[in-house]
This record gives C-alpha cells, sequence and structure tokens, in this order.
C-alpha cells in the first residue's frame, strides 16, 4: 500500500473510532449497513481557489490546503478509489518508465501480476492504441473552485475573498477577533471520455463562533498549512467538503460501476485466468463475480485524439463470468466461470467489466 493511502487510513481510522463510542454511548442500535458497492477509481484535479491575502501584506496559499483536504474526504466517504497522482498529492506509483508505471499502477501490482500470471509485467501489450487509451482513463474526473472564502468579524471587516475580488483587510490587526466564516465551492465529476459533467455541486458552508470570536495569529501562516488545521478556517472547508463530496457520491450512484481487464491466460485453468484493474482499494472481494464485455465506441476522427460521439456501450450477452479468487490493492485476479465467446477471437486486453454479483459477507453465527 502506498504511503500516501496507508496514512489516510491510519487518520480515518481514528476518526471513526472516535465516533462509534460516541454512538454506542447514545444509542445501542447500529443502522442497517448499504448494500456492497465497488468504489469508483477517480482521478482528482485540481480545485482552484484565490489566495487569502493577509494584513501584513503577505499571502496564504488557501488553494494548497483545500486540495490537501478533499483527499481524506474523498476516502473517508467510501464511494472513491484513487490511481493517479493529484495535483497536491503523490500517490506512490511506479513512474518509471515500466509498464506499470504507465498505467499508474504501482509496484506491488507488478508483483501480483507477475505471481498470477506467471510472466514479466513488462509483456503486457494492447492490441491497439485505443484499448490502451480506453484501460488508462479513470471513471471520472473530479476538480472544482473555492468561488468565496470570507472571515468576518465586527465593524464589516474581513479577510478573503468573494466573487468581486480579494477582501482588503484593511483596518485589522493583530488583535482583530474574528465571529463568522463562510466558503462557497463547486466541484464536478466529468467524463473522461467526453468531457462533459456527470455530476456537480454548489455547496455552501459556514460556521458562527457563539462562545466567543477568534484571534488568528498571522504570524504563523509562514510556517506552512499546520496552523491552518488548528483554525476556525478549516473547520468550515471541511463542513464544505464533505456537503460536495456526499453530493456527488449521490449523483454518481446513477453511473454504473466498471474497469477494464489487464490480461488473458488460457493456460491457467480449462476457462482461463483474467487480471483486471481493482483490488482492496475498490473493495474488491474473493468470490465477486463480474461480466466481461466488448465496448462499442465511435470517434469524431482518429481514437482517442479527436472527441468521442459515444463510449461505454456494451452489446448482448457478455463475453464471459470472471469469479475473483485473488486480491491486491490494486489489481485482482479470476477465473472464468461461464465463457459465452470465443476470447481468442476477440479484443481482450482493456476490454470492459461490470459487476455481475457482488459476494455478501457471512452474518456473524448467532450468540449461544
Amino acid at each position: 500500500m502506498n504511503t500516501f493511502v496507508g496514512r489516510i487510513i491510519k487518520v480515518a481510522l481514528i476518526v471513526s473510532s472516535a465516533g462509534l463510542l460516541m454512538g454506542n454511548e447514545s444509542c445501542g442500535k447500529k443502522p442497517a449497513p448499504e448494500p456492497r458497492a465497488l468504489k469508483k477509481i477517480i482521478e482528482v484535479g485540481r480545485i482552484a481557489s484565490q489566495p487569502v491575502i493577509l494584513p501584513d501584506g503577505n499571502t496564504f496559499d488557501f488553494q494548497f490546503v483545500v486540495n490537501q483536504q478533499i483527499y481524506n474526504v474523498l476516502y473517508e466517504s467510501k464511494a472513491f478509489a484513487f490511481r493517479y497522482e493529484g495535483p497536491v498529492i503523490g500517490l506512490g506509483m511506479a513512474n518509471d518508465g515500466s509498464v506499470m508505471g504507465k498505467l499508474n499502477l504501482s509496484k506491488a501490482s507488478s508483483d501480483f501480476y507477475e505471481r498470477t500470471m506467471g510472466k514479466p509485467s513488462d509483456q503486457i501489450t494492447f492490441p491497439s492504441k485505443e484499448a490502451y487509451c480506453l484501460f488508462n482513463k479513470p471513471q471520472a474526473r473530479i476538480n472544482g473552485s473555492v468561488n468565496s472564502f470570507e472571515l468576518l468579524g465586527g465593524g464589516g471587516l474581513g479577510l478573503g475573498f468573494n466573487n468581486l475580488g480579494p477582501l482588503s483587510g484593511g483596518g485589522i490587526n493583530a488583535d482583530f477577533k474574528f465571529d463568522t466564516y463562510q466558503l462557497e465551492l463547486q466541484l464536478t465529476a466529468w467524463s473522461p471520455m467526453k468531457n462533459s459533467p456527470l455530476a456537480s455541486v454548489v455547496q455552501k458552508s459556514n460556521k458562527t463562533d457563539q462562545a466567543g470570536s477568534f484571534k488568528l495569529n498571522f504570524g504563523l501562516f509562514s510556517g506552512g498549512p499546520s496552523y491552518y488545521y488548528k483554525t476556525p478556517m478549516a473547520t468550515v472547508t471541511r463542513k464544505a467538503l464533505d456537503g460536495a463530496v456526499n453530493s456527488l457520491k449521490e449523483q454518481l450512484k446513477a453511473q454504473e460501476w466498471f474497469s477494464r481487464v489487464l490480461d488473458y491466460s488460457e493456460s491457467d485453468s480449462e476457462n482461463g485466468m483474467v487480471t483486471i484493474i481493482g483490488g482492496t482499494n475498490v473493495g474488491m472481494k474473493i468470490g465477486d463475480q463480474l461480466a466481461v464485455y466488448n465496448e462499442i465506441t465511435y470517434w469524431q476522427g482518429e481514437p482517442c485524439n479527436s472527441p468521442i460521439l459515444y463510449d461505454g456501450g456494451v452489446l448482448g450477452k457478455p463475453i464471459g463470468i470472471v469469479e475473483i479468487n485473488g486480491v491486491s490493492p490494486e489489481i485482482s485476479s479470476g477465473n472464468l466461470i461461464e465463457v459465452y465467446e470465443d476470447f481468442n477471437t476477440k479484443f481482450i486486453r482493456g476490454a470492459k467489466v461490470m459487476v455481475q454479483k457482488l459476494k455478501t459477507d457471512d452474518p456473524a453465527p448467532a450468540k449461544k
């Protein structure tokens, strides 16, 4: 598991454990679990933002911290998986010129592939440029912008910015107390093939300090983002990101999960072994069943170098059904348990896989 995702998991476990303890104290009943669903692989783009101009004339890079915060929010939503380097976060992919590196997969994926398929990962080839293009795209790209971020206090004075531009900060000194923080941001999920929106939300958030105003130590902002996370600025930003990501999650439920075939071998068993993109990072489990389809695409011109007119179409029955029997952090393997077409005459690497049936968790045994 790469370092960044490991760090996110550690933070998320601490937060969720605290919430669980508080929940157990207030209510003995557990909410009914949602049906299993696989996480959509996304690419996170930049959330654009103006800087905050401080009273001493220096600026605080608000864009940097909001782009840091969104990763933890996306991870804790349990709806999205990461495969691509972000604008401010390195995910530790290979990036070494290898086949796996070019496919935005880590060395752990390469090792799992070689153990499963019995050959070097650099021997993976694609039947066409279009197949490689389809394989190497996320299910959605997410980016956005902060439309306004205002820190307000008495006398109508404030810091930050809105749609009219930056707030001057005139009249604010080290003893000035802020009592209201408000933010508006927009997040959009885009189709990577059509560059058209799949989901979009404008989210507002505000925090008013009821117990007393809050003074900011402007000099500490120059030491990096650590001071920001101790202020109400981080709280109101997190609240907005939580609401926006939750809205995107709900809207994107209408988009059926899919991934791609990485490779196929008929030598492993009677019906062959298939490796696909998506492992524990998407919530894949041994026993899950996936349908493999040939995909229909129409391009305005050269595939991948021109606008796509139609993507995602699957025709008729699947080529076959794969049952997962091995899972790594980023890729999984399985055997074909049903075959409806001749794999040797069909396009395989880069073919589309969709959920056929997800394994349900076995119920806990009744207490005696």
